[in-house]
Parts: structure tokens; C-alpha cells; sequence
């Protein structure tokens, strides 16, 4: 597997293009390389089966990063925080050695999207630790980047914005490819509409800054 500068780990297959493929796009367009990991196959999900949405992800997940996606393939809707599972985190970030990983905000009503915020969270501790079980040598990533997907974690300080006027469209494609989950889809529409008005802006996307290295976040990203 090729190293990557960013790692975006959704626990659904919609998650990533819902929450940061806008981030992923303007990244890609600087020339940065992103590698998307899907926890589990959205089995719970009030729509689609669980072939349909692995294949509405590969074939999104390609258009964001000309890589295919990988599938942890946990139980969607019983994601738990075990051993086997912050493992095989850590490993990808060892693996990958990306300079930012991207996962969810702990503040969500979703109870997946809160036990992998704290699992990844712990996964990035284990991959800059010396712990010999795991594959590959110690990686300690630059930047931490949460997502923001539900409303009710939009009004939390100490967030970052970033304007997606230039890459919108290509958002829009990535949302497309999930033909399955329209509801989710316009439910998001009207959240982007409601969190952009509030920044002044035409769409966004928001993000907490768990943790950064860096002295200039928009650097990396090619941003002004």
C-alpha cells in the first residue's frame, strides 16, 4: 500500500462525502493523496442493501481518490470500542503514514460516529507508541481533524471552517454516487444550507481541530 497524506475513516459509507470530501478535493487539487476507510457496510441503514452501499462507496470513493475504499466491515449501528478494532486502526495509520487523519466529532446523536471518534483517537496514540504487536513502524501523524456531521456539534467552539465554493460541484458529484440514502443526502443539503448562512457563506464544511503539528493547517491544503 502506497503512503498517503490523508487518512479519512467514516464509519458509514456515506460519512466521508457527507463530512469531508470537500477537504479531500481541495487537497487533491494541491496534489495531496487521500486514502478513505469505511468501518462498517451501513447493514442498519433504512435504505439500501449492504452490496448496494459498499458499491455506491467504491465507486465514489474512486472519484475522490482514485483509490478503491477499504471496508473494516463492522456491524453497523453495534460499532463498540474493542481491542481488535483500535488495532486495526492503528495499523492503517502505520500503514498509510498519513499527515492527517480525518474521523468523526464525539458530539453526535449517532452512537457510531461518537465510538469511533474515541477509538480513533486512542488508535492514533497506539501508532506513535512502541507497542511491538503491531504491523510496521511508529507513525506520528501531524494533524487530527473531526468532522462535524450533525447539527446539534455545529454551535461547539474552536472549529474549522473551510470554504468549499471552488470544490462544491465536485462534493455534489461525490453525494450523487449514493443513489440508496436521498433522504440522508437532503437532510445534509439543509444542514450545509443552515451552518453555511451562519459563516457567511455559500457551503462549508466544519471541523474540529483535535490535534496539530503544524503551524498552518491551510498550508498543507493548498489554501490561502
Amino acid at each position: 500500500m502506497d503512503k498517503v497524506d490523508i487518512l479519512a475513516i467514516g464509519p458509514h459509507p456515506d460519512d466521508v462525502e457527507i463530512g469531508c470530501s470537500g477537504f479531500i478535493l481541495k487537497a487533491k487539487s494541491a496534489g495531496y493523496q487521500s486514502q478513505i476507510v469505511v468501518v462498517t457496510d451501513g447493514q442498519a441503514g433504512l435504505s439500501g442493501s449492504q452490496e448496494m452501499r459498499i458499491k455506491e462507496a467504491t465507486e465514489s470513493a474512486m472519484f475522490l481518490t482514485g483509490k478503491e475504499p477499504i471496508f473494516l466491515h463492522e456491524n453497523d449501528g453495534l460499532l463498540d470500542d474493542t481491542l481488535e478494532l483500535r488495532t486495526k486502526i492503528a495499523n492503517l495509520i502505520r500503514t498509510f503514514r498519513p499527515k492527517i487523519v480525518i474521523s468523526p466529532f464525539n458530539k453526535d446523536k449517532h452512537p457510531d460516529h461518537v465510538v469511533l471518534s474515541d477509538i480513533t483517537r486512542k488508535a492514533i496514540f497506539m501508532a506513535r507508541s512502541n507497542i511491538k504487536a503491531l504491523e510496521n513502524v511508529r507513525h506520528q501523524i501531524q494533524v487530527h481533524l473531526e468532522m462535524i456531521l450533525d447539527p446539534i456539534s455545529a454551535g461547539q467552539d474552536e472549529k474549522v471552517i473551510i470554504d468549499l465554493s471552488d470544490v462544491w460541484n465536485d462534493k455534489l458529484k461525490s453525494l450523487d454516487f449514493h443513489r440508496s440514502q436521498k433522504e440522508v443526502i437532503y437532510n445534509y443539503f439543509k444542514f450545509d444550507q443552515m451552518i453555511s448562512e451562519n459563516f457567511g457563506l455559500a457551503h462549508c464544511e466544519l471541523f474540529k481541530l483535535r490535534n496539530s503539528i503544524l503551524k498552518n493547517i491551510n498550508s498543507f491544503i493548498g489554501d490561502e
